[in-house]
């Protein structure tokens, strides 16, 4: 599932990334309408999977 694209979104996002940078952390905002040759679902398993392995590496050693 994705947001909506709409202003008020994308104006979160970018709020969201000035506070990630302006707390020492890493933030890119991308906005994407489509990637050619690629369905919307596979984009989102493809995201989905990425963050699980990067939550995977933060939680292990706090012991989650």
């Amino acid at each position: 599932m994705s947001l909506p694209d709409q202003p008020e979104h994308y104006e979160r996002f970018q709020w969201l990334t000035t506070e990630i940078k302006d707390s020492g952390g890493e933030a890119t905002l991308i906005r994407v309408a489509q990637i050619e040759g690629v369905a919307d679902q596979q984009i989102i398993q493809m995201f989905n999977e990425a963050r699980a392995a990067d939550y995977k590496a933060v939680t292990k050693p706090a012991g989650c």
